[in-house]
């Protein structure tokens, strides 16, 4: 079973390797008039406010995740260690 859950992980750090490597680094999606305003000093500070706008965005909903994850871990490990208590009473 450990051998099935080492090699498991290490197909996947090889999988996430692949497509890191396989992407292009920066894709050109953008139209002409776009890349034309966004190179003058003005662009530039629009769209660094764009992409700290875009990461906000995305930071919000995993935080929220990670807390309510958090949350769920510690109940669950609580609820298991009154259990093992009470098996442990009862055994008395």
């Amino acid at each position: 079973m450990n051998v099935k859950k080492r090699s498991a992980k290490i197909l996947m750090t090889v999988a996430a390797l692949a497509v890191l490597l396989i992407t292009p680094g920066a894709a050109s999606a953008q139209c002409a008039m776009c890349g034309t305003a966004f190179n003058s000093v003005e662009g530039q500070r629009m769209l660094s406010a764009y992409k700290k706008g875009v990461l906000f965005l995305l930071a919000v909903p995993f935080m929220t995740f990670g807390t309510v994850a958090v949350v769920a871990v510690r109940k669950h490990r609580r609820l298991i260690a009154l259990e093992e208590i009470h098996e442990v009473e009862n055994l008395d």
